[in-house]
């Protein structure tokens, strides 16, 4: 990085370059706490877990996936029963990451 700018890009040349910071932890590690802080310093934030909420919503195209997997965890209109899936993916979070993650990452294209 050649030139910072004050929003947390730099500047490499002409080319305006985008820092990416991941954010993880545990429930109550403070993730919410600093993305709120990035975001009001003027940084783009995407909060996963809204995205998952947002592509797992009834009748979806990820729910659709979803309930060919674990059939026990939807009603006919394909809403979620997180309780239900909750208990299972522990087991099965492999299966489960696999179809949510992808229907996050092409939310996130859009």
């Amino acid at each position: 990085c050649v030139q910072q700018t004050s929003q947390g890009g730099c500047f490499q040349g002409d080319t305006l370059m985008s820092i990416i910071v991941g954010l993880t932890g545990q429930s109550g590690a403070g993730k919410t706490l600093i993305s709120g802080i990035f975001e009001r310093e003027g940084f783009g934030v995407i909060n996963c877990d809204h995205v998952a909420r947002e592509v797992t919503e009834a009748g979806s195209g990820c729910n659709k996936e979803l309930s060919s997997y674990f059939p026990q965890c939807f009603d006919e209109e394909l809403v979620l029963d997180r309780r239900a899936l909750g208990a299972i993916v522990f087991t099965d979070r492999q299966k489960l990451d696999l179809q949510v993650h992808k229907q996050a990452y092409r939310r996130k294209d859009k």
